[in-house]
């Protein structure tokens, strides 16, 4: 991702939604650490060729997700479904 500006800012964002999704996880399943979140960085991330030539990328939905909070929902679902029955 070298090539794109301002990476570490979506970076921050997903980061931000996977701790909100942990600690939902976590009130139920205190023993898991992290989460599986299906999307990618790049779902996760609206490119653009902007001045003075180069790609900058902004944090964007994954394609299908309607607000932040389906995105938590569907992380945290993930991870109990992956994670939860693994640990029991």
């Amino acid at each position: 991702m070298d090539e794109y500006e301002y990476t570490d800012e979506v970076e921050k964002e997903v980061d931000a939604i996977e701790a909100k999704a942990l600690k939902i996880v976590q009130q139920t399943h205190p023993d898991i650490k992290f989460v599986y979140n299906r999307y990618s960085m790049y779902d996760c991330m609206d490119r653009f060729w902007d001045y003075p030539g180069k790609w900058y990328a902004s944090f964007k939905l994954p394609n299908g997700v309607q607000n932040e909070t389906e995105l938590i929902n569907i992380i945290v679902k993930d991870t109990i479904e992956r994670l939860g029955k693994s640990r029991k």
